[in-house]
């Protein structure tokens, strides 16, 4: 996915640049989060729910023991359905990010999109945390809900500290951070402009066989 270029965060709230980009992104997220997340946690969930006659084939390992000896009915116990999402961003903050020769630099597009995502997914009780690499340092955020989360993430991103000049943040070793431990199927969005070596690939097709996978690569125009 593409984005214009957008305000420098330096001149603008982040509230504001929350609001310009939300309706440039929409359209293209709604596919994905549409449906309350069902589609992207399907399957059953971790809070009980009521119980209901066992039907063959049913998972022998939900029976309602309690209710089963008290009617002497086999029973099982349903579940709901997880419906909170959690969101974890990967941001490529590295020197070859502080270059542009349109509108913005590319490191303000990254954060333009961290943004975007932020405000697109942080309600109803999601939650969303983010890894940011420069080649310099690795900042790791908690899971967090709620709008202010979002923002201090924001505020984090864009206040990191430039990479030395040539430096790459290992984008593989931060998206490994996010396999171990493992976590409940989520969306996983990767932003940078996946430069120099490629082992940032294993990573992320492993992290593409449990969680929906969203990858923005961000670009100059004499880049294209």
């Amino acid at each position: 996915m593409s984005l214009p270029a957008p305000p420098r965060l330096a001149d603008e709230s982040a509230e504001f640049v929350l609001r310009r980009l939300e309706l440039t992104v929409r359209r293209k997220l709604d596919g994905l989060l549409q449906g309350n997340h069902l589609g992207l946690l399907p399957g059953p969930g971790s809070e009980a729910g009521e119980s209901r006659l066992y039907h063959p084939g049913d998972d022998v390992r939900r029976m309602d023991w309690p209710v089963t000896a008290r009617t002497t009915v086999p029973h099982i116990r349903q579940t709901i359905v997880d419906r909170e999402l959690e969101t974890w961003i990967v941001v490529d903050l590295s020197a070859s990010l502080d270059f542009g020769t349109a509108r913005c630099e590319k490191r303000d597009l990254a954060i333009a999109g961290l943004a975007a995502i932020s405000y697109l997914t942080i309600h109803g009780g999601n939650r969303l945390g983010a890894i940011i690499t420069t080649g310099t340092q690795v900042i790791r955020i908690p899971a967090m809900p709620g709008r202010a989360a979002g923002n201090r993430l924001l505020r984090i991103a864009a206040t990191t500290e430039r990479a030395e000049s040539g430096r790459r943040g290992d984008l593989g070793a931060a998206l490994e951070m996010l396999r171990r431990p493992p976590r409940r199927r989520g969306l996983v969005v990767v932003i940078s402009d996946f430069l120099g070596d490629m082992s940032w690939q294993r990573p992320l097709r492993g992290l593409g066989a449990r969680h929906d996978v969203l990858a923005i690569e961000v670009l100059d125009p004499r880049e294209l």
